[in-house]
């Protein structure tokens, strides 16, 4: 069976509305190469990364820097109890901490990071361990320290979640009834 990703479940909550659909395909284009260029770094490849995204990357290993051990890199996890799946970005140890990150190259947060967070912090306690943080990391498009935003209240966070699996899930029925 499959089941619905975490980003399924919360784009009906993500505005992007006041956002010009090139510019919103170009950034979402360039969010997709500086993960895949962080990813290959975190595997210990060498990725070949356009000039205008080198910052992000540089900002990365800046932060990955403190990684003493990568444990899963945009691993598919399932949550068969609550019927949901998802690819945290990084499940590492960093700063001698289990910890769980998800890269982002806009300047600043949205409201649905948080519930995203918790859906992964969910996936990867029930597949593997608890992480002892879970945050989004900004990554700085001039190479900079990236800015972390800790999941500050993970149960009020995943209930949130949890309403919108919930909707989805109902909304997204298979068509047996006249509903």
């Amino acid at each position: 069976m499959k089941f619905p990703s975490v980003t399924q479940i919360l784009s009906p909550f993500s505005d992007f509305s006041r956002i010009r659909p090139d510019v919103l395909e170009a950034a979402a284009a360039k969010g997709t190469r500086v993960h895949a260029a962080c990813a290959t770094l975190a595997r210990g490849g060498w990725p070949v990364v356009a000039p205008e995204e080198q910052g992000y990357v540089d900002s990365f290993l800046r932060w990955f820097s403190r990684v003493s051990e990568v444990h899963h890199i945009e691993e598919e996890f399932q949550d068969e109890a609550m019927g949901f799946m998802g690819h945290p970005d990084l499940v590492v140890t960093w700063e001698g901490r289990f910890s769980l990150w998800d890269l982002k190259t806009p300047r600043a947060a949205t409201p649905t990071w948080s519930g995203q967070l918790a859906a992964y912090r969910r996936l990867v306690t029930w597949n593997v361990d608890p992480p002892e943080r879970t945050a989004a990391l900004i990554l700085d498009p001039s190479g900079g320290i990236p800015k972390c935003v800790e999941l500050r209240d993970p149960d009020r966070a995943f209930a949130a979640f949890l309403g919108a699996l919930t909707a989805w899930k109902f909304f997204h029925k298979e068509e047996k009834s006249n509903d």
